[in-house]
């Protein structure tokens, strides 16, 4: 007589290593959850008739701006800035969180990873470097501009 063992693992789980709640949903979907700090919560998605339904977008718990959408299928480690409404309570902000100075943008750190290619892993905390940084090593000041976007700094 042979056995067959079968492993039913979730293809999602959520883990929230920010010091705040997030909200998470999936694009264009009404539905959505909020995950406590230090939470982990396994994810199916409400609808997938494609593959581009495969989309989440956070935000902070109250407020009704989201992020932009980003696909769960790609392996990947980026920041996703969204609009808040809750300033920073901190004396000296970090730079990924939201001050009058940003325009109250908030910078979180994304990683989505796999350790056996049938649950992948998306955690959400905050970045310890920007993606990206301006040295100015001249003794001009530069004036940078953001393509299609009429803001310019210095």
């Amino acid at each position: 007589m042979l056995t067959t063992v079968i492993t039913i693992v979730p293809r999602y789980i959520l883990i929230n290593k920010l010091p705040f709640k997030i909200r998470v949903s999936q694009f264009k979907a009404n539905e959505e959850i909020i995950l406590e700090p230090g939470q982990r919560q396994w994810y199916n998605f409400k609808n997938t008739k494609k593959q581009a339904d495969k989309k989440l977008t956070i935000g902070d718990e109250t407020g009704d701006s989201m992020s932009a959408p980003f696909f769960l299928e790609d392996l990947d480690d980026f920041q996703l800035p969204y609009k808040t409404k809750v300033e920073s309570n901190s004396e000296e902000s970090n730079w990924y969180e939201p001050t009058k100075e940003n325009k109250m943008t908030r910078c979180v750190r994304v990683r989505i990873t796999s350790q056996d290619n049938a649950t992948i892993f998306i955690y959400f905390q905050n970045p310890e470097m920007p993606e990206y940084s301006i040295s100015n090593a001249t003794t001009d000041y530069v004036r940078v501009r953001i393509k299609d976007k009429n803001e310019y700094f210095y």
